[in-house]
């Protein structure tokens, strides 16, 4: 696969296969920083501590490249999976209770996927159907952690100096900021 920021490659070791990243340091701009980076790498080392992240097995370096490999979820992602059922979506078949009732399966594990997120004290901003990813379990693991960024510590905000993730999924207000290079914080807001 290829994305903004590096090219994912199945990989083998030992008979067993992974997904491994690999990001040019050089596309590391200083208008990102690192901090995204960084994220992405603890994110994924705490994926050992719940279902619903995808697992970091391995990460290194050389002179050129930032790699992260981690574990390969042979059933591709949402996205793909949408576009699979969608002609059985629409059209009213008796199949659509049962689509129902996968969807909300699959809904209730990406609110657990960003619910774990926010407890390992970061913000995605990246949530799309191509970054949600599943395993041949059927169950989904969240991926993609490039423009996460860590929440400041003690208020559940995050202070940034880029945009957001992919434009096409960002809420209108994250949009408009973003168009009037207007970055200060997001804030989680949590109801009691």
């Amino acid at each position: 696969g290829k994305g903004g920021y590096g090219d994912v490659y199945l990989v083998k070791k030992n008979n067993n296969y992974y997904a491994m990243k690999c990001t040019r340091k050089a596309d590391i701009s200083k208008d990102n920083g690192t901090d995204g980076f960084m994220a992405e790498k603890e994110i994924l080392a705490h994926g050992k501590n719940t279902p619903y992240i995808i697992q970091l097995r391995y990460s290194f370096q050389d002179s050129v490249h930032l790699y992260y490999v981690m574990d390969f979820m042979q059933g591709g992602d949402l996205q793909n999976l949408i576009y699979k059922l969608d002609d059985k979506l629409n059209d009213g078949s008796a199949e659509l209770k049962e689509y129902e009732a996968n969807l909300k399966f699959y809904a209730g594990e990406i609110i657990n996927g960003i619910n774990a997120i926010h407890e390992f004290g970061y913000i995605h901003r990246d949530i799309k159907p191509a970054n949600v990813l599943l395993g041949t379990d059927g169950h989904l693991k969240m991926g993609d952690f490039g423009t996460c960024l860590k929440m400041v510590e003690g208020k559940n905000k995050i202070q940034f100096r880029t945009g957001p993730g992919t434009l096409d999924y960002v809420a209108p207000e994250v949009l408009k900021n973003a168009v009037e290079r207007n970055f200060k914080s997001y804030e989680q807001r949590v109801k009691v």
